[in-house]
């Protein structure tokens, strides 16, 4: 269960950027983690939108961490990098 969520918050991560670049093209995948740098993405509903499934995605995880943790499993290596 673990790795089907981590792919799927890479994927949408992904995708997070490729739309951002399609309003801010010279943009990096550390560019997204602080929008609000730039006026398009911050003023973006779109983009609020599909960051907004990056971030539900994101606490899906961290959730699922936590509850591993509690029980004592292993964790994966699990590093959260955008790749571009």
């Amino acid at each position: 269960m673990l790795s089907v969520i981590e792919g799927m918050v890479q994927l949408e991560r992904k995708k997070l950027l490729a739309f951002a670049k399609t309003i801010v093209p010279q943009l990096t995948a550390d560019d997204i983690l602080q929008p609000q740098d730039y006026p398009e993405l911050e003023n973006s509903p779109e983009f609020r939108y599909r960051e907004g499934i990056c971030v539900g995605l994101e606490s899906a995880l961290h959730a699922l961490y936590a509850e591993n943790n509690a029980r004592g499993v292993a964790q994966g290596a699990f590093r959260g990098k955008i790749e571009e």
